[in-house]
């Protein structure tokens, strides 16, 4: 599993993070190399909390919670740990390591700005050393570095790194087969969210993303008559009675649409039988997995 978020532009002139989870099943190529299949992508509008909970859907539908193993293979947001925490607390944490070499790169760019000195070739070597060792001989080298670079953003790069190295342990996760990269949700960012959301001059009403998440995702799933289906089904069961027949002809084709935008991912939650003895949940969650809305 792996987490992000991707910036939209709203009407008015704001920006907003989309976030989006992706879920892939682990393999080994021919040539050893380690690859993620079958990806699928849970994509929606809104605040960390109500993310975790909404994204139960794509996670149940997968069986996230009934996998052997799991990794989580995302960028240091505390938003993600709480993610990871609420899906598969038990799961292999893992720091993008593209993530991690970015924030050692703007250290040394600082260190040299600050008119430490640094070998040519610094940088390749200490990723190299990162990769194959793991972070100990790193980090070890870095209180010395506190005093030729004492600027505050290197500090806090220095900080953020030092937080997190119990997810930089690289040698045992490339032993372990897991991949160390979170190339599968940054690909997601743009094929689900960007590609659609994201044109030249586009800027959306808050209101209108996620019905388009909802179909974007049914789209890239490979799971678009499934979620049109159910969204169907939902919207006639939701539609009240109407005063006359001749009123219900004219008036079906917009309420259809609107009922199919605003109760699509309940109507998937409902149709993957999330209901009565389908669903092993606690009580509380089980609310949650089935009375999310958009």
């Amino acid at each position: 599993m792996s987490g992000d978020g991707a910036m939209v532009h709203l009407v008015g002139g704001e920006w907003a993070e989309v976030k989006t989870l992706a879920l892939g099943e682990v393999t080994r190529k021919k040539n050893g190399e380690v690859c993620t299949q079958h990806l699928s992508y849970f994509s929606r509008l809104s605040d960390a909390t109500s993310f975790a909970h909404a994204a139960l859907v794509e996670t149940h539908r997968r069986g996230l919670e009934k996998a052997i193993e799991v990794a989580a293979v995302q960028d240091g947001a505390e938003w993600l740990q709480g993610l990871v925490d609420y899906h598969r607390a038990d799961a292999v944490r893992i720091l993008d390591f593209a993530h991690a070499a970015e924030y050692i790169s703007e250290i040394g760019e600082a260190v040299r700005a600050a008119g430490g000195r640094l070998p040519e070739g610094w940088l390749t070597g200490v990723l190299h050393r990162l990769k194959a060792e793991g972070p100990a001989r790193v980090l070890s080298t870095w209180p010395g570095w506190r005093l030729t670079a004492p600027v505050l953003s290197c500090r806090r790069k220095l900080a953020y790194l030092q937080k997190r190295e119990a997810h930089m342990q690289y040698p045992s996760y490339q032993q372990a087969g897991w991949p160390i990269g979170s190339g599968s949700v940054e690909s997601a960012n743009k094929l689900v969210v960007e590609a659609r959301l994201k044109g030249a001059g586009m800027r959306w009403q808050r209101h209108n993303v996620n019905p388009m998440l909802v179909l974007r995702n049914a789209v890239c799933n490979g799971r678009w008559t499934q979620t049109w289906a159910s969204s169907r089904s939902a919207a006639t069961r939701a539609a009240p009675p109407a005063a006359t027949s001749r009123e219900s002809a004219a008036a079906e084709p917009g309420l259809l649409v609107v009922r199919l935008l605003d109760s699509a991912a309940q109507a998937v939650v409902c149709s993957l039988g999330h209901h009565g003895e389908h669903c092993d949940r606690s009580a509380s969650r089980k609310a949650a997995c089935c009375s999310w809305w958009l």
